[in-house]
């Protein structure tokens, strides 16, 4: 950890401001269904729009404030990563993993049409995702107060001005249960400045602990879904990454 190493806050700027045309995910989708054989690569600049659209819709149009929790119950994608930014940004604590859903949730974001469903039944909030890239809708029946992201999310801003700031100490990162960040705190990262890291068939949990180690370090992540492991090598050498977790 370095003393420039951002905040979870301060993350979203500073991909924003720190050579923002840069690759910062990209996304091999090589399992079974609809959206086997896509790769989505988003650089700092487009990633950012992706969650100041997130953070917008969390602050304007979900309610959410400094200090709520923001659950994310997704397969592991690149979409659930602009959902941490925009989370972080607004001064939110990210829950994934064992508890991610619990009553203790303001807002719930999953990729299930039946939590989504149970969520709002609850009175809380929900946000509906589809895993493909230009999909119109995430879920032709999805439930009535669910956010459908695939159809609203791009009519929010493309410029997030967080409404509040996180007490410093605030817990902005919980993983099955256990705290891993906190607001005000640099974010902790053992990436190597810059490195470019393979993730293969992760957890989501996993996926956002080190794409925010990563981006803290000002790196990248490459992340492979469902792939053999034959192509894996040529893959990692296209893309020339430094490390491999998974």
């Amino acid at each position: 950890m370095t003393p420039t190493t951002p905040r979870p806050q301060d993350l979203l700027p500073a991909l924003e401001r720190d050579d923002a045309t840069t690759p910062r995910i990209t996304c091999y989708d090589d399992l079974a269904g609809p959206t086997r054989g896509e790769r989505v690569e988003l650089s700092g600049r487009v990633l950012a729009r992706w969650a100041a659209k997130a953070g917008n819709a969390l602050q304007e149009e979900l309610d959410v404030a400094p200090g709520d929790v923001v659950g994310i119950v997704l397969e592991p994608h690149w979409r659930a990563t602009h959902w941490l930014l925009g989370a972080w940004r607004v001064g939110a604590c990210v829950r994934v993993g064992d508890g991610a859903s619990g009553p203790e949730t303001t807002v719930v974001v999953t990729d299930d049409p039946a939590l989504a469903a149970e969520v709002v039944d609850t009175g809380r909030r929900a946000v509906l995702v589809s895993r493909a890239a230009l999909a119109r809708t995430a879920h032709p029946e999805a439930a009535p107060g669910v956010l459908d992201e695939a159809t609203e999310l791009p009519t929010f801003g493309d410029v997030l001005e967080p409404w509040g700031t996180p007490d410093d100490g605030a817990v902005a990162l919980v993983v099955d249960g256990t705290p891993l960040e906190v607001h005000g705190a640099p974010i902790t990262t053992d990436v190597e400045p810059g490195a470019r890291v393979h993730l293969v068939d992760p957890s989501t949990a996993e996926l956002l602990v080190v794409a925010g180690a990563a981006w803290a370090a000002g790196g990248s992540v490459v992340l492979s879904l469902g792939t053999d492991e034959d192509v894996l090598e040529h893959r990692a050498a296209i893309e020339r990454v430094d490390a491999r977790i998974g």
